[in-house]
């Protein structure tokens, strides 16, 4: 191995040492305890969050080839507890419309700048050619 060599690998693993050390700073989420009328204005905001979904033509419609009228839907979601009507409303969350084009495009950004990186650091081209010359 030439010393330019050795040199780049020294930044590519100073490179992934970092990144690791990036990635291990994310916070850890831990549950803490919530007083009763934070409770109130969560379960408030989940039945929020379900009836706005529900109130899409394709949730509607899909509902009422099942046979379930919207008062029948209403009354089955008024019965449900709390952690019933915080389970459906992430469910939901999760679920978006289209999909969450966002973080995809901020992942697959990330992967690119890893790759180019990876490829700079250890001196590797990738050359494009058409499959047939003309």
């Amino acid at each position: 191995m030439s010393l330019g060599s050795v040199k780049k690998v020294k930044k590519l693993c100073y490179f992934i040492s970092l990144w690791v050390f990036l990635l291990s700073c994310v916070p850890n989420l831990n549950a803490m305890p919530v007083e009763s009328k934070e409770v109130t204005l969560n379960r408030n905001a989940d039945i929020e969050t379900i009836s706005k979904f529900l109130a899409q033509d394709i949730v509607k419609s899909k509902l009422s080839k099942m046979g379930l009228t919207e008062a029948q839907v209403s009354e089955r979601i008024s019965r449900l507890s709390d952690a019933q009507l915080r389970s459906l409303a992430m469910r939901i969350d999760s679920v978006k419309s289209g999909g969450d084009a966002s973080t995809i495009i901020i992942v697959l950004l990330i992967l690119s700048l890893v790759v180019i990186a990876i490829l700079y650091f250890t001196d590797q081209t990738i050359k494009l050619e058409p499959k047939h010359k003309r």
